[in-house]
């Protein structure tokens, strides 16, 4: 019996290291699983963050674009602005040279006018231009005047 007794303790010494070792194997696998699961979780973190930082920078990208748009939009209207009024200043320029030369041509007209009705008085008269009286205005051509 004794014998019996001694086989049946190594037996369920033998069955409690089974167990052991599979309850060892088992603590293994679970803290190799727990181990990819977190590797796998930071992963999907680190995808999700680099997600979101890319969806940021897109957004970004978009507002900057639009940005872009309205500013160039803006600066048309104001390049129309300015060409419109560059016309319009260059119109009354225009007019004004145009006023200014028409001045210019009755002066001139007048004045030639003025020299012909002196050189006609001068022939008339028979004298000189140079001893013809000066035009009202105008300083005497003759010697010492």
């Amino acid at each position: 019996m004794a014998t019996a007794r001694t086989e049946a303790q190594t037996r369920v010494q033998a069955a409690e290291r089974a167990a052991a070792d599979q309850l060892s194997e088992m603590r293994r696998t679970v803290e190799e699983a727990e181990i990819k699961v977190r590797a796998a979780g930071q992963q999907a973190a680190d995808t999700i963050s680099a997600q979101t930082r890319a969806d940021a920078e897109k957004d970004a990208a978009e507002r900057a674009a639009l940005r872009d748009q309205a500013t160039t939009e803006r600066l048309g209207e104001e390049l129309a602005e300015v060409r419109k009024q560059h016309r319009e200043d260059m119109a009354a320029l225009r007019a004004e040279l145009t006023q200014e030369r028409t001045a210019i041509a009755a002066e001139r007209t007048a004045h030639t006018e003025q020299v012909a009705a002196l050189l006609l008085a001068t022939v008339q008269q028979g004298t000189s231009p140079t001893e013809a009286p000066a035009p009202q205005g105008h300083r005497s051509r003759t010697k010492g005047g």
